[in-house]
């Protein structure tokens, strides 16, 4: 089971969960093989992602779980935030559960064999980035030894940290040209907003009131909106943005293209010092690895495969399985090259499942 972008769809998918529109009715069932037409429909429709079967040899690369828990938490947040900024008591208590299977999934398994390159375009944009944010934080959470209580109110915190951005014109959110000086003031207040959003909710955890505050704080005191630096900041706000920064470079913006993973890597480690906390880099360094298990690469022989494992301490240089060779425009026999073996060879570009 995967979730897809409408995008990369290809007939003979199969639909894992049934499609249902506003009003309640099932516009395609579980089970359904997914044509040329079903998939033009789907887009014309502006569905956005479905969940699929794809059976093929990749399919065991694939956290099925994490990705379960990553769709219903997506899902799940619009209400959360409207709870919220509703002040419904009652409704947010019932919400915040969405952080308990995900936070209890990755305790468990102590590692996340899933894509945070997944879902991330720009329509949806603040939802997604927010659960990708938050399982990255989450991960590096448990790698700090956060306690099971702390670490939830990270990931709660981390879903959250944009919240004050619902408050935003949406002509600004989604602006491709530059931003006005005033428009950009409007932005920058968003942590404030987000804040004060919680706190008229009557959330008082000090720890999400923190990162929603402090996520744009940097430790060289460029950030905002205080300008603090280094020991005034939360470290559970360090945690985020790190996270929050590196979801935003790996996602298509209405402004831009989404960074490669090993540019939007490279930045984060030459900001140590300056908008990272020295110690989250190193263990973000340790914990995510560039190309993911289960990522399809091109590689510069210009064979196309799978990443299938990391070598530890190389995160550029993974373990392909390759199946496909675009010098000879066919399907090849299926083997694998590591690449820490192969000095000669890069990773090229990463291409759409």
């Amino acid at each position: 089971m995967e979730i897809v972008l409408t995008r990369d769809l290809v007939e003979g998918d199969i639909l894992a969960k049934e499609l249902i529109d506003t009003y309640g009715n099932v516009l395609l069932k579980n089970g359904t093989v997914l044509t040329k037409a079903y998939i033009l429909k789907l887009k014309a429709a502006g569905v956005f992602y479905v969940v699929v079967e794809r059976f093929n040899k990749t399919k065991e690369l694939y956290d099925d779980r994490l990705n379960i828990i990553k769709e219903s938490m997506v899902n799940a947040i619009p209400e959360f935030f409207d709870s919220i900024l509703n002040k419904d008591k009652n409704k947010i208590e019932k919400e915040i559960t969405i952080v308990d299977d995900m936070v209890e999934h990755i305790i468990k398994t102590g590692e996340i064999n899933t894509s945070i390159f997944d879902l991330q375009e720009y329509d949806n944009y603040t939802y997604i980035h927010c659960v990708n944010t938050s399982i990255m934080s989450t991960f590096i959470g448990i790698q700090l030894n956060v306690k099971s209580k702390e670490l939830k109110s990270l990931a709660l915190g981390a879903i959250l940290h944009d919240i004050g951005k619902m408050k935003l014109p949406i002509e600004i959110l989604n602006k491709r040209e530059r931003l006005s000086d005033a428009e950009f003031i409007l932005i920058k207040n968003h942590s404030k907003n987000g804040n004060k959003i919680l706190k008229d909710a009557d959330i008082s955890d000090e720890i999400i009131l923190d990162i929603v505050l402090q996520h744009h704080e940097r430790l060289d005191g460029t950030g905002y909106p205080y300008n603090i630096m280094s020991k005034e900041i939360s470290e559970y706000a360090k945690i985020v943005s790190l996270c929050d920064v590196f979801t935003a470079l790996s996602a298509n913006r209405c402004y831009r293209d989404r960074f490669s993973p090993n540019d939007a890597y490279e930045f984060i480690i030459s900001e140590v010092d300056k908008m990272f906390d020295a110690r989250i880099v190193e263990v973000f360094k340790k914990s995510f690895a560039i190309y993911p298990k289960g990522c399809k690469v091109k590689i510069s022989n210009g064979m196309e495969g799978i990443v299938v494992e990391q070598n530890t301490g190389f995160p550029d240089r993974p373990i392909v399985q390759v199946y496909y060779d675009n010098n000879l425009d066919a399907k090849i026999k299926v083997r694998e090259i590591n690449l820490l073996n192969k000095i000669d060879l890069v990773i090229t570009d990463t291409l759409p499942r």
